[in-house]
């Protein structure tokens, strides 16, 4: 990804869109990564609202938050 520098106030150069681009990762992140941990109890017979698929949502769009972050850095 291309992102432009600029001098912010101190002399500190800054890269402009980083904070955009990783907050649209994270994003992407928590809707796949629900979708999938969410999906996967289905596969061997689960409910799509059953304990277990609610679980693997809430684990499947942390891992996506984190791996969003990570890949925005």
């Amino acid at each position: 990804m291309c992102a432009r520098l600029s001098a912010a106030p101190g002399g500190v150069v800054a890269r402009e869109g980083t904070l955009m681009e990783r907050s649209r990762l994270i994003w992407i992140g928590l809707f796949v990564g629900s979708a999938v941990g969410g999906y996967v109890p289905a596969l061997w017979g689960a409910g799509m609202l059953s304990f277990s698929s609610v679980i693997g949502s809430a684990i499947g769009g942390v891992a996506g938050i984190w791996l969003g972050y990570r890949l925005g850095e």
